[in-house]
């Protein structure tokens, strides 16, 4: 499995030197865009994005950045490189750290602490600390962060949750191109058989608990405060 976060340098360099001998079994990458006939009506777009809401091309920089790289990696796909799957634009932007997100951070790192809800969950002091540590740089740096910007996109967690669990997004299997008219927009259409699939919606609440490891402890972020729910009644009546 490959993962791109930017443009496609790295990627085409490795096509064009060994243009027999790569193979790739998934790429996952961060670009491209699905709109008008592939977006289904009912999913909200982001609001920076409405102007392209009935057009089939957009702008993406990741692809843009190399867009001979880009052609050469999407003609691979099928071929040299199995299935390609692309976290678009679209959805990217609706995938926002901000307050909300905070609290949700901030009541699952309050909830693991917690000694007995620690015995509960079972899981080894190393990693239980490795853990804590990452998740309390997460909520100390992107708190920073949106005290100052308000929020922020969240593109390649998105599409790195996406490689761990491709279930937390809602894929259309579609033929991506640019624009003839302009190189630099970049678009899909539905099309079945090309094994290249695009990111018409994500789940935000699957998306958080992957992105928060919630996994690692074993249970969902809704299961979490369940448990600390039970923790709370243990200690009152221990007390």
């Amino acid at each position: 499995m490959l993962i791109t976060g930017g443009p496609l340098k790295n990627l085409g360099a490795v096509l064009k030197k060994f243009p027999e001998q790569f193979q790739l079994g998934t790429w996952i990458a961060q670009g491209g865009f699905a709109g008008h006939g592939v977006v289904p009506e009912n999913v909200k777009w982001p609001s920076n994005l409405n102007d392209f809401k009935d057009k089939q091309f957009c702008p993406t920089f990741n692809f843009s950045g190399d867009i001979e790289s880009t052609k050469l990696a999407l003609n691979c796909v099928g071929k040299q490189i199995k299935k390609a799957y692309f976290v678009s634009k679209n959805v990217c932007h609706l995938n926002k750290y901000n307050s909300f997100f905070q609290s949700k951070l901030y009541t699952l790192l309050d909830t693991i602490v917690n000694p007995l809800m620690k015995e509960q969950l079972n899981i080894e002091n190393e990693k239980f600390i490795r853990l804590t540590n990452s998740l309390n740089l997460i909520h100390s740096a992107l708190g920073l962060y949106i005290q100052e910007k308000g929020e922020k996109k969240l593109h390649d967690p998105l599409a790195a949750v996406a490689a761990i669990n491709p279930i937390v997004c809602q894929w259309e299997e579609v033929n991506i191109s640019n624009s003839p008219k302009n190189k630099t927009q970049w678009g899909s259409e539905k099309c079945l058989g090309t094994n290249q699939f695009i990111t018409v919606d994500f789940d935000q609440n699957l998306f958080f608990n992957e992105f928060f490891s919630c996994e690692y402890f074993g249970i969902t972020f809704n299961q979490l405060m369940d448990k600390k729910l039970d923790s709370t009644k243990e200690q009152q009546q221990q007390q």
